[in-house]
């Protein structure tokens, strides 16, 4: 399973203690890639061009092309989060593919919420038009209850395709955050069945899944550590192999002294986490694996492990 830390405005006075080099080192302990924001409404988000570089000294160095540069010499993938306005849907589409040309991400995932999509639906099908041939791995990553929201045309969305026949939308990341809640496993339970009647009216049902978790505060709300280890549970059991990975959202929260066991806990998820051997006390092997082997080649010995 692949695993994200998304980050957010690096270069703000709020991060100045946290440089680039931190940020990826975190990364690389948790076998994570970076998830950066791409585009915003009709603009590419964060380049070494903007004028806030050369205008606060906390900023120097801090772009989203510094990041993306600090992380790929470590070896690290970035990828990016980018938010398409429907109001403007040939622009919106023209920065996304901006982004993808300079950052040169695989995977790009649409955060598709708010007044920015909900109050312009009937762009949706120009907006995924313009974004034109599809190189990377989309994600409709948007609301975790879809029938809460029939403003936005899921429907179009997932079942819109590019000039070769290629969905748009490779796979959903819902935006898993049950504000409010502590029961994690609870709340991904009903959003899985949401999003299945989506999925099957698209006759999608075997999407992958990149969902979006919490690392986050907000009105005196934060996760906690038994909530995250049973959603993340809940997910990998009920989706199975559709689940590819998890992106969590943000990295800043996680360098929170508080925050150590949530930071930890992501370092066990990737798929090519090295587990500890299992060690197995020598009679035990002896007897449940050596001597059933030497039966099998003849020999008629006693079980040496047998006192």
């Amino acid at each position: 399973m692949k695993i994200l830390l998304s980050t957010w405005k690096p270069w703000t006075w709020a991060n100045r203690n946290i440089s680039l080099q931190d940020r990826v080192d975190m990364a690389k302990k948790a076998r994570a890639g970076i998830c950066m924001k791409g585009s915003n409404s009709t603009g590419l988000y964060g380049p070494n061009t903007w004028n806030t570089f050369k205008l606060y000294p906390y900023a120097k160095g801090k772009s989203n092309d510094d990041l993306e540069l600090v992380a790929k010499q470590n070896g690290l993938p970035v990828q990016l989060w980018c938010f398409p306005y429907l109001r403007y849907p040939a622009g919106s589409a023209r920065a996304i593919n901006d982004a993808i040309a300079r950052w040169n991400p695989t995977d790009v995932f649409l955060d598709v919420e708010l007044y920015y999509a909900k109050d312009y639906p009937y762009n949706t099908g120009a907006f995924l038009r313009s974004l034109g041939q599809v190189d990377v791995r989309f994600w409709l990553q948007s609301y975790r209850r879809p029938d809460y929201h029939p403003e936005i045309i899921w429907n179009k969305w997932l079942t819109y395709k590019d000039p070769n026949g290629k969905h748009i939308i490779h796979g959903v990341a819902p935006q898993a955050y049950p504000m409010g809640s502590q029961k994690f496993a609870d709340d991904f339970a009903r959003m899985v069945v949401a999003y299945a009647k989506i999925l099957g009216t698209a006759n999608r049902r075997d999407i992958p899944w990149f969902p979006t978790l919490p690392t986050f505060s907000e009105r005196g709300w934060e996760p906690t550590l038994p909530a995250m280890v049973g959603g993340v549970d809940y997910l990998t059991k009920e989706l199975g192999n559709r689940l590819v990975g998890l992106n969590f959202w943000q990295q800043d929260w996680l360098f929170k002294d508080e925050n150590a066991g949530i930071r930890s806990y992501i370092g066990t998820l990737a798929s090519d986490v090295i587990q500890p051997p299992v060690v197995i006390p020598q009679n035990k092997y002896i007897h449940d694996h050596l001597h059933p082997w030497a039966v099998t080649k003849g020999y008629d010995g006693p079980n040496p492990d047998r006192s």
